[in-house]
């Protein structure tokens, strides 16, 4: 049986396959944050698998896989949070089980559809295939909700993060590279709300609306595909890798009212020295300030007071200090010669070429290729 062709079919089509390829790319990639990656890998495969049903349901072709009729309805309940969450994570939130509870809503309406998924398939078929008519519907302004504030939330976390950096060198590539997809996001989310609750009432047509509204989300899929393919940094980008983020110009000022006494902060100096050499917490690629505070039996706040006033550094500039001396380590050493100087660099907790070559350049004064040729004869003799 031949099954009808069109250039739409065609864009939604190569979209859907972009994007479950490339969720899987994501879903595997060990650069920048893990996390976030996960995060956006499951944002595209969602936005694939939709895509891919709305071509068999526009070709009248979902009789060939009926049971995907309908697994594409809870996607607007799950767009909003996925999408927050990854911002937020790469905004160095931890991810943690509690932000599941952020499902809720599609998890409640996977629930409220079970009736309908338990039918048969061509049953199923059947409805799905009925033209919708459009107009108002309190599902559908459920689902708008909660992407605007889903949204929203994004909004202000990324505001907050510009706020909490404004006198630091931040990542612009990879910032630019986050408002750019809230834009796109945003842009879809208002134009599918029109479109799914008030511009069929003043008489737009369905279809060209229901098509445009993919097309958007076609567009999402294609921003990510060619950011990932043409400027890899910004996608596979780990904010906790710059080290300048966090600079305390005055330390005394704003640990003037800290309960820490200096000989407190002398003692935990030591006491994090022994959990860094014990433990190598700093090989751990993701590894945040309350996570090593966790560590230290300190809050985050004294943790930074400790690494300030005790050590001189900040949270990246000491975790990082650490992991250029593991690198250095590992350099000579003939276990490691199969590898090459970055990926010793990624093992020893960087998490981005261009953070590590910053960093290594900055406390060697050479690049990591000119440091190789200039050591090269001390290196081979001390793995001798």
């Amino acid at each position: 049986m031949m099954i009808p062709i069109n250039l739409w079919s065609l864009l939604f089509g190569f979209s859907a396959l972009q994007g479950l390829f490339f969720s899987l790319i994501l879903l595997s990639q060990k650069k920048g944050r893990p996390a976030a990656n996960r995060l956006l890998g499951i944002l595209l495969m969602l936005n694939g698998h939709f895509l891919l049903v709305e071509v068999l349901r526009n070709s009248q072709q979902l009789a060939l896989l009926p049971h995907l009729a309908g697994t594409n309805w809870p996607y607007w309940f799950l767009l909003g949070p996925l999408f927050f969450l990854y911002v937020r994570t790469q905004l160095r939130e931890n991810f943690s089980g509690r932000q599941l509870l952020h499902l809720l809503p599609a998890v409640w309406y996977i629930w409220r559809l079970w009736p309908f998924y338990r039918l048969p398939g061509p049953e199923k078929v059947e409805i799905v295939q009925q033209p919708w008519a459009g107009g108002f519907s309190w599902i559908l302004v459920m689902m708008g909700l909660s992407a605007v504030i889903y949204l929203g939330l994004t909004y202000f976390s990324l505001r907050k993060w510009r706020r909490a950096h404004a006198n630091t060198r931040q990542p612009g590539n990879t910032f630019l590279w986050l408002e750019r997809i809230v834009f796109t996001f945003w842009l879809y989310l208002m134009f599918d709300f029109l479109a799914g609750n008030f511009l069929p009432l003043l008489g737009w047509p369905v279809e060209p609306l229901v098509r445009t509204s993919t097309l958007l989300i076609s567009l999402f899929v294609q921003l990510v595909a060619f950011t990932a393919v043409r400027s890899p940094e910004r996608v596979f980008f780990n904010i906790n890798s710059e080290e300048d983020l966090t600079v305390e110009e005055n330390p005394a000022a704003k640990y003037h009212h800290s309960a820490l006494s200096e000989g407190d902060i002398q003692n935990y100096v030591r006491h994090i020295e022994a959990l860094m050499t014990r433990e190598k917490p700093h090989l751990d690629s993701e590894l945040q300030l309350s996570g090593l505070a966790e560590r230290a039996g300190l809050s985050p706040h004294n943790l930074s007071q400790v690494l300030n006033q005790g050590f001189g550094r900040n949270f990246y500039d000491f975790v990082n200090h650490y992991r250029l001396e593991e690198v250095m380590e590992r350099l000579p050493d003939p276990h490691y010669r199969h590898q090459t100087i970055l990926g010793i660099a990624l093992d020893c907790g960087f998490n981005s070429k261009t953070a590590f070559n910053r960093f290594f350049k900055k406390h060697t004064g050479e690049t990591p290729s000119s440091y190789l040729k200039s050591h090269r004869p001390l290196l081979q003799r001390a793995s001798a």
